[in-house]
């Protein structure tokens, strides 16, 4: 019988090695997935900081002189195309903190397949540990005569 429990709990001692490999690679991609957020907001505020000093310069060049309207449309196209550029790394911030949570979702879930799985592993050791403390009493009582007090003399 202990043989038996002691390959049911092998099993599932691998079952929660498994869950904890798991588990790590859930954590080590929740935390790439916090670096690519943190990257691409950095990134973000980086280039914000770019087009405001290259708007300020467009039109300190455009300030107290007349300019022609091609001029003014020119300014207003590479304005429009930082802008273009912010929202689109907006929304590669926005990617990657939906990554987050879908990342932290599914650690989650690896955590708690983690935690069933050794409290299972705990439960088959101990049900292996009782097994081998009823096997020892049996073992004993049946070197003892079968006599209540290890005397020899029936009782």
């Amino acid at each position: 019988m202990t043989s038996m429990l002691q390959r049911l709990a092998d099993l599932r001692r691998l079952r929660a090695e498994r869950a904890f490999e798991v588990l790590s690679a859930r954590n080590q991609e929740l935390r790439e997935a916090e670096r690519a957020a943190e990257e691409a907001a950095r990134a973000v505020a980086e280039h914000v900081e770019e087009t405001r000093a290259r708007e300020r310069s467009l039109i300190a060049g455009l300030a107290g002189r007349t300019v022609r309207a091609s001029a003014i449309m020119a300014v207003e196209a590479e304005l429009d195309a930082a802008a273009r550029e912010t929202a689109q790394r907006q929304e590669a911030v926005d990617r990657a903190r939906a990554d987050i949570e879908t990342r932290r979702s599914a650690r989650a879930q690896s955590f708690q397949e983690f935690q069933m799985r050794q409290r299972a592993q705990q439960k088959i050791d101990f049900a292996n540990d009782e097994e081998i403390a009823r096997q020892a009493r049996r073992e004993a009582e049946s070197e003892g005569g079968g006599d209540a007090e290890g005397t020899g003399k029936p009782s």
